[in-house]
């Protein structure tokens, strides 16, 4: 299979700066082909330029190289203007490596170094680094501070990698560290002030959307209340996701015509968004993503899932409320199938959640088991996953699609 996907990098607002793509079975593959019309067509497949176009949108795309990549100058077949060379801790910066790392420089595009955990170990790099990626599993503290004023000294953005809850992001914060990449953005802080409140329109909407039968005229007084949500409805069915030929100006024809699953999916996303406000829009989006890759995986591989989208969107609430799972369980309507498969029991639910969680952490290996699992077909699980970006994107319009 080949597998194609996105980690974010983010400014010190919280801004998305660009998106490492990870990626199996890509440059390297056409990198060993001695064939350059052979190399160029796998280069230019789905794993690459497909993720470029479709994933990062007008972002910054950070590319892994290889020796071979590097020297072989198949990282040119990217736009320099778009592209950050990312070259990998095992290449060495011997001369003909150096040399093309100046020529690609001259061209435009920009030099990060992965897995930094020693200026002295890149040295001979850095005249033309314009990011450092530090390593914050394996370098200490003191290396993580050092570093940090070293590179600012030089002129040369830091990056701190592989940082994996709020309180690191704070010390790299602390440290001077003006770009960061891991898996915090995705983890709560649990605070009360975060909680769903019981009586808010917001939780209303996320019962209205859980009900058996949708009832039309509370969803409709619902949104009639918040003038944001008759703003927001208006404006996505107005949007190019659908093709009505007459302008959709009242709530109750709005809701009509986007029927009762479609109005299901809007209540959830609406309040969630409602919600979250004040977290960073890549955090919204992602939650978006979820709901939806599990949706599209259910109906691929199962002829009925009830729920799976709600199971992506709740596995995300944590990180987006600010609390913890088990508390939310007990605030919000699942449905016991949904509730079990968060809390780690096995079956479809679970099963849907953990390809899931493997794609996006670029767990090839483990992904590919689960998708044989789920009988998915090869390429299908990268598909839904860009499709799943993408409508994510549109939703909160995020420069990604």
């Amino acid at each position: 299979m080949r597998f194609v996907a996105r980690q974010p990098v983010f400014l010190r607002t919280m801004a998305v700066y660009g998106y490492e793509i990870l990626f199996r079975s890509g440059f390297e593959s056409a990198a060993s082909f001695s064939n350059a019309d052979e190399a160029t067509r796998l280069t230019l497949d789905n794993s690459i330029l497909w993720g470029l176009e479709r994933l990062c949108g007008d972002k910054l795309a950070f590319v892994n190289c290889t020796r071979s990549v590097l020297v072989s100058r198949l990282i040119e077949l990217l736009p320099p203007s778009q592209t950050v060379v990312e070259v990998l801790e095992d290449v060495l910066p011997d001369g003909e490596v150096l040399e093309a790392c100046r020529s690609l420089k001259e061209k435009g595009y920009r030099i990060a170094l992965d897995d930094v955990v020693s200026l002295r170990e890149v040295e001979a790099y850095l005249p033309l680094a314009d990011v450092v990626k530090v390593d914050f599993r394996l370098a200490g503290r003191v290396a993580q501070a050092t570093i940090a004023y070293e590179l600012h000294q030089r002129g040369i953005l830091a990056l701190a990698e592989k940082v994996e809850d709020r309180e690191e992001h704070r010390a790299a914060m602390q440290m001077g560290y003006e770009l960061f990449q891991g898996f915090f953005f995705q983890r709560p802080q649990v605070v009360q002030r975060r909680n769903i409140e019981l009586h808010s329109n917001s939780f209303r909407l996320l019962q209205a959307a859980q009900a058996p039968e949708l009832d039309l005229q509370l969803i409709e007084e619902l949104i009639r209340s918040e003038p944001s949500l008759s703003l927001r409805l208006l404006h996505y069915l107005n949007s190019v996701a659908f093709a009505f030929r007459i302008r959709v100006t009242s709530i109750r024809h709005g809701l009509s015509l986007l029927g009762e699953e479609e109005t299901r999916k809007w209540l959830i996303v609406s309040a969630v968004t409602e919600n979250s406000s004040g977290q960073p829009l890549e955090l919204i989006t992602w939650a978006l993503a979820r709901a939806r890759f599990c949706e599209l995986t259910a109906n691929t591989v199962y002829e009925a899932v009830p729920g799976a989208f709600w199971l992506g969107m709740v596995s995300a609430f944590p990180a987006l409320l600010e609390t913890s799972l088990q508390s939310l369980l007990q605030r919000i309507p699942v449905a016991s199938a949904v509730s079990e498969a968060l809390l780690g029991a096995p079956g479809i639910y679970r099963d849907i959640l953990n390809v899931m969680i493997a794609y996006e952490r670029g767990d090839w290996a483990h992904c590919a088991e689960l998708a044989d699992k789920l009988r998915l077909g090869e390429g299908k699980v990268s598909a839904i996953y860009v499709e799943s970006t993408q409508w994510a994107n549109m939703l909160t319009g995020a420069s990604g699609g």
